[in-house]
Formats: structure tokens, sequence, C-alpha cells
């Protein structure tokens, strides 16, 4: 029975490993002095400001998928509303995972609804990266819509600034899966 249970033990500290991990999403909007209120998302985000700002938390927000082995692509939402007019700054990069910080998620038909966003589909592409967007991550066939999306890591995201309106509401759909997964 020991070792039964110590194999298992290992099995699933090995499934856990290779995994994959949870898309994450972060709003910040200190480069333009934008507060981030009545930040919502959906059930299958984890979210809430950065602590770690301290007095200037509510300028950055951060959504974590609940689940990080997703086979087929999810649909995500979060919202917001600026408390002024200016730009905040959109990025996707896989969550955090002590065990495999870089494993990759895709990312792939963003909508922004009150917000200002260019080439959301990711089809625009230029020097083999998406027009508009920043960063280390890069493109995948991987799609939900399409013919391509973006992959990320917790150290290879991608990210734009959109503009956005004080006190008008700012909602953020997107599809993800870990780029391992089988279809």
């Amino acid at each position: 029975m020991k070792r039964i249970l110590t194999v298992f033990a290992a099995l699933s500290a090995v499934l856990e490993l290779y995994s994959g991990v949870p898309v994450r999403l972060d709003l910040c909007g200190r480069d333009d002095g934008v507060k981030l209120e009545q930040c919502s998302v959906s059930d299958n985000l984890n979210g809430g400001y950065a602590g770690y700002l301290k007095k200037d938390r509510e300028y950055m927000f951060i959504a974590t998928a609940k689940r990080s082995d997703r086979k087929d692509f999810a649909l995500y939402t979060a919202s917001f509303v600026p408390a002024d007019s200016g730009t905040v700054k959109v990025t996707f990069k896989a969550g955090f995972s002590s065990k495999d910080s870089v494993s990759r998620v895709v990312v792939d038909a963003i909508e922004v609804n009150g917000g200002a966003a260019v080439n959301t589909s990711f089809e625009d592409v230029e020097d083999g990266l998406p027009v508009g967007w920043n960063g280390k991550g890069r493109l995948s066939s991987i799609a939900a819509a399409g013919k391509n999306s973006i992959s990320v890591n917790y150290r290879e995201s991608l990210s734009q600034y959109i503009h956005v309106v004080g006190g008008q509401r700012v909602t953020i759909r997107f599809k993800s899966r870990s780029e391992g997964a089988v279809k």
C-alpha cells in the first residue's frame, strides 16, 4: 500500500509539472495615471489588485485562469471602469508556476468593448510579429478564429496600450488554451 501511494504521489507531481500553466491578463493604468475601478472577472478567472503596489494598487488588476490544462479554447472575460481617460496597458502572459515558468498558452479572438484596441485577431503580421503588439511572445497557428493566435509564457508576454474613456466600462473577452494540449 505504501508503495502504491508513493507511485501515485510521484505520478501526480509529474502530471502537475506537465499540465501547463493558466493564462494571465494584466491590466495596468499606472503609466497614464488611470485607476481601475469596479473590476470584475468571469467565473473561470481569479482576479485582484496587485497588492505589491501598496498605495498604488488600484492602478493594476491581475486576472488568472483557474484551470491550467485546457485542451480546447475557453472564453474568459474581465472588465473595469477607468477613473479617468487615458491608456491602459493590456498584457497577456502565462500564470507563474515555480515548477514550470516556460510552459506556453495561446490567446486569440480578443474583443475589447469600451476601449480602442488594434489587431485583436493577430491576422496583421509584420516581420513575424503581430502589428500593434509589443513584447517577446510569438505567433502561433493554433487559432480559435482566423489563422493566427499569440503564444506566451510567464517570461514572454505580449501587450498593447488601449485608449479608454473615464467612467466608461471596458470589457475584454478572449479565448485561451494550453499550447501543448491536443485539440
